[in-house]
Formats: C-alpha cells, sequence, structure tokens
C-alpha cells in the first residue's frame, strides 16, 4: 500500500517561507519609508553660504585696512597699455626680424640692437611719455592692491585669464624697459622699472585663487631673470643695489601659502555646497544635473555614479582633513616637506571611486608648493648677487667666499630654501665663461654636483647646472645667453 504523498506539504512549507520573507521585506520597507519621512520632515535645509564673501573676507584678512586700494587704478594703467601697444601693431622691425612670438621676448634675449627693434622701442618711449610708467609707480606706492569677486555662479568658475594676460604683458614691457635702462645707464630707470615688475607680481600673487599666485610667480621670476642678466653683463654701484634691494623690501611682501590653500578650500566647499543635495542632517547625495554641468559629463552617467559616491558630509569631511593637511604642509620647507607632500598627491591620486567629485577638484599640492620654494629661492639668490655688487663696489673684486659678506654687508647669511643649507659660490678669474663668479643651488636632489669640477665656458655651465626636477644644480647668476637657451 502506498504511502501518502509529501507534495502539498512541501509547496505548503515553501509559500509559508516565501509569505514570511516578504511580509518581512515590506515591513523593512515600511520602516525605512517612516524613517526617511520623519527624516526630511524634521531636518531643516543648511543655510546657503556665501563663499564669494568668503573668499573676499580672506583676500582683505592680509591686506592692510590703511590706504587706497591700488586695484581700479591698475585697472586704467592696463587700459592704457594697451592702447600703446595697438598704436604698435604697424610699426616694422628690420627685415631679418623674424621674431613672431611672444612680444619683448627677443629684445630681452638678444644682443642689443636697439635698431633692430623700432617696435619695442617705440612702446617703451610711449610708456614714458605717455604716463604708464608714473600711474604704475603710484599703484607700486600703495599699500593695498585687493581685487573684490563678485558673487554669482560657482567660485571654480573665476577666470581671471584675460586680465592675468594683460599683466604679463605689462611686466614683458617693463621688464625691457629694465634692459634699456641698463645699456644707457640710467640706473634710476632700472630701478623703477624693477619695482614696477615686482609690483605687478604683488598685485596678482596676492590675490585668492591659484591661478593668480602662479601668473605672480612667473613675473617674479622673469623680473628677477632680467635682473640675473643685468649683474652679468655690468657693475650696479652700491645706491643702485641698496635701491634695488629696498624696492625688493616694499614688494614682496605676499601672503603666505596657506592664504592660497584656503581660498582653494573655499572653492571646493562652494562646489560641494552647489552640486549636493541637502538632507537637512548634515549631508546629501551628488545632484547629477549640476555635478554634470559642473564637469561637463553626461547626467544620466552622473545620476548613476552618484549612487555609489560618498554622501556630502562625508566628501566635507574628507576636503577638511586633506586642506587641513596640506596648511600643515605649507608652513614646512622644502626639505621637511618633500616626502610628505608626495605622500598626500599618492593619497588624493588614489582616492576611492567614491571620491570622484574630490578627486575632479583637488590641487597637485606638491607641484605647486615647489613653485613657492623656487620663487623664494631665486628672490635669496638676487639679494645675494646684489650684495655680491655693493662687495665689488667697495673692494673692487669680488670675495672668495660669501662668508666675506658677513656682518659688514650681509647682515646673516641667507640660506638657500631647496637645502635648507648656503648657497654654493665660486668666484672665476680668467675662466672663457666670462661669468667673474658662478652662484648656484644644489638643487632638490640636496647634492652639488659641481665639486671639483672647473667651468670652462658658458655651455659647461648650463650643463652642469641643468634643471632636472629631481635633481642637478641651478646655475643662479645666468648671463643672457644661458637665460636665452633655457627659455626657448
Amino acid at each position: 500500500m502506498n504511502s501518502p504523498s509529501t507534495q502539498p506539504s512541501i509547496r505548503r512549507k515553501r509559500w509559508s517561507v516565501r509569505r514570511k520573507t516578504l511580509l518581512i521585506l515590506i515591513a523593512l520597507a515600511a520602516l525605512w519609508g517612516g524613517y526617511e519621512i520623519v527624516w526630511r520632515v524634521t531636518g531643516e535645509p543648511a543655510p546657503v553660504v556665501d563663499y564669494f564673501a568668503k573668499l573676499n573676507d580672506l583676500v582683505a584678512s592680509y591686506q592692510t585696512d590703511s590706504g587706497e586700494n591700488g586695484w581700479e587704478s591698475l585697472m586704467e594703467v592696463l587700459v592704457l597699455f594697451d592702447e600703446i601697444e595697438a598704436d604698435a601693431v604697424d610699426i616694422k622691425n628690420s627685415e631679418d626680424d623674424l621674431y613672431t612670438d611672444t612680444f619683448f621676448g627677443p629684445f630681452r634675449k638678444n644682443p642689443y640692437e636697439p635698431d633692430r627693434y623700432a617696435r619695442e622701442v617705440f612702446v617703451i618711449e610711449q610708456m614714458e611719455l605717455r604716463g604708464v610708467n608714473t600711474a604704475l609707480q603710484q599703484v607700486a606706492d600703495m599699500p593695498v592692491l585687493k581685487r573684490t569677486y563678485a558673487g554669482g555662479g560657482l567660485v571654480i568658475a573665476i577666470s581671471p585669464i584675460t586680465e592675468l594676460s594683460r599683466f604679463r604683458g605689462l611686466a614683458k614691457a617693463r621688464s625691457a624697459s629694465m634692459r634699456l635702462a641698463s645699456e644707457t645707464n640710467d640706473f634710476n630707470k632700472l630701478v623703477a622699472g624693477f619695482e614696477q615688475c615686482l609690483a605687478l607680481a604683488r598685485a596678482s600673487g596676492s590675490q585668492a585663487t591659484l591661478i593668480e599666485r602662479l601668473v605672480g610667480y612667473a613675473i617674479t621670476g622673469l623680473t628677477f631673470g632680467e635682473l640675473s642678466c643685468i649683474l652679468m653683463e655690468r657693475h650696479l654701484d652700491e645706491p643702485t643695489c641698496r635701491a634695488l634691494l629696498a624696492a625688493m623690501d616694499r614688494q614682496l611682501n605676499w601672503p603666505p601659502p596657506e592664504i592660497t590653500i584656503e581660498a582653494d578650500r573655499i572653492s571646493t566647499l562652494d562646489s560641494i555646497q552647489n552640486c549636493f543635495t541637502d538632507d537637512g542632517h548634515g549631508s546629501g547625495r551628488i545632484d547629477p544635473d549640476n555635478f554634470s554641468l559642473l564637469t561637463g559629463g553626461n547626467r544620466v552617467l552622473e545620476g548613476i555614479s552618484s549612487i555609489f559616491q560618498a554622501g556630502r558630509k562625508e566628501t566635507t569631511d574628507k576636503t577638511h582633513e586633506i586642506y587641513d593637511e596640506l596648511v600643515r604642509l605649507s608652513r614646512l620647507t622644502y626639505r621637511q616637506r618633500r616626502e610628505a607632500a608626495g605622500q598626500l598627491d599618492m593619497s588624493i591620486e588614489n582616492l576611492s571611486f567614491r571620491h570622484h567629485f574630490l578627486k575632479l577638484l583637488l590641487p597637485t599640492p606638491a607641484r605647486w608648493l615647489d613653485f613657492n620654494d623656487g620663487t623664494l629661492m631665486q628672490q635669496r639668490s638676487k639679494r645675494l648677487m646684489l650684495h655680491l655688487e655693493i662687495f665689488f663696489a667697495r673692494h673692487s673684486r669680488y670675495p672668495d667666499s660669501l662668508d666675506e659678506l658677513v656682518p659688514d654687508i650681509l647682515p646673516e647669511m641667507l640660506l638657500d630654501p631647496l637645502t635648507d643649507g648656503p648657497f654654493f659660490y665660486r668666484r672665476l678669474v680668467g675662466e672663457a665663461s666670462g661669468l667673474p663668479y658662478v652662484l648656484y643651488s644644489a638643487g632638490r636632489d640636496g647634492i652639488d654636483d659641481h665639486a671639483g669640477l672647473e667651468i670652462t665656458d658658458v655651455e659647461a655651465a648650463f650643463v652642469l647646472h641643468g634643471y632636472g626636477p629631481d635633481g642637478g644644480d641651478i646655475l643662479l647668476n645666468q648671463p643672457r645667453e644661458i637665460r636665452q637657451e633655457y627659455e626657448q
């Protein structure tokens, strides 16, 4: 006799399990939905922060409150300079001048032949006649050079590129006028051109955005490069050297690098505010519409990826963590910072996909902080070169070592910010290079590659003191022929 079938019993058990599972899922969904309703009803949207106002407050925090703001006066100088450049367009230089790229480049780099550069000489003369130099000196004398950042849109969208290009054009013209003043032995005009170039660098480098600071570095490098060439071509008397040093004291009072880092933090927080929703409890998710507008990506794809990305609170916390570390690193010397900055670069590069938003916005800290160290190195080396000229003016020779400068001419020795040690100096006599001495940095690797070697010609000096990113000595008293080769 056959036993009763067990199939109906198995089916009933399976349905019972499925029903219980379904009921549990429904209950969980109800709980989650209720939680979301309570969460959203009780939550209040966070106040909208005016990050443009924070940016303007940041710029104002490190500029003196006394004195007139020279920013609008500087804009008027740029307009007048633009008019002079427009008048010079139809002036033709000599037929053998094949120069077609950056204005004033050949005039600064090539042997002095004023008749060959009629256009450049015209602009330099017109700047003097039409009051550009006088107006620019008035700007240089103003302690406050403060831009106002207008609200509307994203902070990250601030783009002063056109204006910064005009800054550089004016700086190139004033740098060229330094050379003309040197060739005609008009050292008052040389000092004025030098200070006004540094004032343009201060005007750019003292603002909030990273690109403005980088242009300030570029203008400073241009100015110091021209001064280096002039010092290798002729001797300057002590009053002229003292006047150049005083100009540096007045114009090189930039804010510390951490100010630019804080401005970049403000920009990133502003982007977070605009690209994330607000759940009323300090968090939220990426808004695909605004995020795609910021990145130029596909809205649908950005919407899908936003599901897997970190929320607003986690992204904000990670932002502060990275920028706090950047501020700490900015206060260290190059040698102290080098390894840690590289590690931070790597950690930013290796952020998980959850922080894709931040990877698109965060800077590369090690690289642009290096620009600050390089500019500081050039500044200190030019101070040394001017004190070497003062020594020559007093003794009709250069010292056998830098130690002879201290304390009669230089109160204390200036250190190389790349090595935290002294600059390297060698007096040369009768060398084919024509250099009276070499002043150089051991570079980023800190190794003196010149030990035990003799410089026999200019080309050897250039090769020896290369500009590799990770090593090689850096020649700091560049003659014009080396400067020309390097800039090409």
